[in-house]
């Protein structure tokens, strides 16, 4: 089985598909609760939970390969700061995966939208995010809720319409097809 990882300091969304694409799971680890004033040491115990919940998932099912959005290798939409910590914790996480043994291999996110999106990729590519940072993300996860024949819970009058899991979970599953074409 493939276990796909969307990686942040918030969030992780993950996807676990069989070796014939076929989806297994899709949920988060939801790490926005994990609160210390020292940043560094916040950083880590977050990576401590995320770790805890990966090994729960690796002891359930029988991973074979795992993926992992690639870490930012250029800054658009975000601080510098922000890139800084998602690599952190990126490299935190796959530090701990490769010690147990795990084959990873990082994807470059742009790369897997593309090859997912194939013919509609030139329209994401279009998609304005004046007014709405989150466009783009919406309209991959409506793309996959629609895929996966899923329910996303929306959130009715926001500019951002998905509750924030489901765009990681989204990213995941777009990572894990990746594998398969």
């Amino acid at each position: 089985m493939i276990l796909a990882l969307d990686i942040s300091s918030s969030i992780i969304g993950y996807t676990i598909l069989d070796l014939d694409a076929k989806l297994i799971e899709i949920k988060y680890i939801d790490l926005r609760k994990i609160k210390y004033d020292d940043d560094n040491i916040q950083l880590f115990e977050k990576a401590k939970f995320a770790i805890c919940e990966l090994r729960i998932l690796l002891d359930r099912y029988t991973i074979t390969h795992i993926l992992i959005e690639a870490p930012l290798n250029q800054v658009f939409g975000t601080t510098i700061l922000t890139a800084i910590l998602l690599n952190k914790i990126n490299s935190i996480i796959s530090f701990e995966l490769y010690k147990l043994g795990y084959p990873l291999q990082w994807i470059n996110s742009e790369t897997a939208r593309k090859k997912f999106l194939g013919e509609e990729y030139k329209n994401f590519k279009k998609i304005s995010t004046k007014g709405n940072a989150d466009a783009k993300k919406e309209y991959l996860t409506a793309l996959v809720e629609t895929k996966l024949n899923a329910h996303f819970e929306t959130r009715p009058q926001r500019i951002d319409k998905y509750q924030p899991h489901y765009y990681d979970m989204a990213d995941s599953y777009i990572l894990g097809n990746y594998y398969f074409n």
